[in-house]
């Protein structure tokens, strides 16, 4: 395809045949980027990225600046790189140029995606835009709420609990924040927007028994070596999910081997004992939207 848009945003991929061996437009479509059929003139696209076919090696004179499993991130006189050693990110701004060398399209999608999306987050804070790890939700009463956590911490668990309920969803699994918007997605003065980023849902498979109130898709690998499967939300809750909210509230999720359910707010720790299935937890601050959440059996 080679263009994208989110939102006001446009991401101008180019040559199209390196494009399609890395089957990026897919992964554009998982993120919430959908193609357009005019390409824009690159002096006018947001963000860009050029694909290269060849091996590139980053000089041995840059610094380290963090080390994954499979990528590095490096510096050198002020530019930045991600590089596996024979595949390399080139970053300058808004613009990235990738070295893609055969044994690249060799890895696991699930590397390749992540490299992509590196790339792809790194172009997007350029522009003043920030990801962040969390589900967005926006309650019956309209509250936008953010719950934020490390993979595994309860996020998609929360978030079809609050879709069950009535609440809307613009992600389980990842949001971006901006604090400048366009038209009628601009915030007031002050706030923080988030836009929904990950299209799809998905649980891990040995939950699926937990969630088969919802349609599920086949089995998938996931980025932390298990299996996962996808919610179809689309076809169970049409018209749940949305684009855009501003958020009211943050919520830190994490799993613990409590016997109780933990609320905390800000220093001062709300400890509940266990509630009977169903039973609602009420909590109303001095100037705060009331947060409601129900106990797990």
């Amino acid at each position: 395809m080679g263009c994208y848009r989110f939102h006001d945003l446009i991401l101008d991929v180019q040559p199209a045949d390196v494009e399609a061996r890395a089957d990026l437009g897919r992964l554009w479509s998982e993120l919430s980027w959908h193609g357009v059929d005019d390409s824009p003139d690159p002096y006018e696209a947001s963000l860009v990225l050029r694909l290269h076919e060849g091996a590139f090696s980053v000089s041995p004179a840059a610094r380290r600046l963090f080390t994954t499993d499979s990528f590095c991130g490096l510096e050198l006189d002020g530019a930045f790189y991600l590089s596996d050693g024979e595949s390399a990110l080139h970053f300058q701004q808004r613009r990235a140029d990738a070295y893609l060398a055969s044994s690249f399209f060799l890895k696991s999608r699930t590397l390749q995606d992540t490299f992509w999306s590196f790339c792809l987050a790194r172009l997007l804070r350029a522009s003043g835009v920030y990801c962040l790890h969390a589900a967005g939700l926006v309650s019956p009463r309209g509250y936008g709420v953010l719950v934020v956590g490390a993979s595994g911490s309860g996020k998609t668990t929360l978030a079809l609990a609050a879709i069950r309920r009535g609440w809307l969803y613009l992600s389980d699994d990842a949001v971006l924040l901006r604090g400048t918007g366009s038209g009628d997605e601009r915030p007031a003065e002050g706030e923080v927007m988030a836009l929904g980023l990950r299209a799809h849902v998905y649980i891990d498979a040995q939950a699926a028994s937990l969630h088969d109130d919802f349609p599920l898709g086949g089995e998938l690998p996931d980025s932390t070596g298990g299996r996962r499967r996808r919610v179809h939300l689309d076809a169970a809750r049409a018209g749940t999910q949305i684009p855009v909210c501003i958020p009211r509230l943050l919520v830190f999720a994490r799993i613990t081997g409590l016997d109780r359910n933990t609320i905390a707010r800000g220093q001062r720790e709300l400890r509940q004992r266990p509630r009977a299935r169903g039973q609602r937890i009420r909590r109303r601050g001095a100037g705060r939207p009331r947060a409601e959440t129900t106990v797990p059996g």
